[in-house]
């Protein structure tokens, strides 16, 4: 039995959504991007240890829109939570950062 066989007999679930299986691998990849947060943007650290900023709350969002939760009590379970049902309320554009890639992630420059 050829490899490729014996892959079509295990129930491989996914991190993405059945929805973005669906897309093109160059989109899926563009929204695999999205799931890093700036590493650059001023977070606010709770007490609980988590860092906070309306840009992770973003982010939180948009993964949470085309991932799949590896346990949904995670979900919203604190601030600054790895995935969001919610965008950041409300919702200010102004307050979001422009980060400008040169060549790699690695050099960035905060255009705000």
């Amino acid at each position: 039995m050829s490899i490729l066989t014996k892959l079509t007999y295990i129930n491989m679930q996914s991190v993405l959504q059945d929805w973005v299986m669906e897309l093109p691998l160059r989109e899926q990849g563009t929204l695999l991007t999205c799931t890093r947060g700036c590493d650059l943007e001023a977070k606010i650290w709770e007490s609980t240890g988590v860092a906070y900023s309306p840009g992770r709350r973003l982010t939180g969002f948009i993964r949470c829109c085309f991932m799949v939760p590896a346990d949904p009590r995670e979900v919203d379970s604190q601030e600054g939570a790895f995935m969001m049902s919610t965008p950041p309320i409300p919702f200010k554009p102004s307050e979001f950062g422009i980060y400008l890639y040169i060549g790699t992630p690695m050099l960035c420059m905060h255009l705000k």
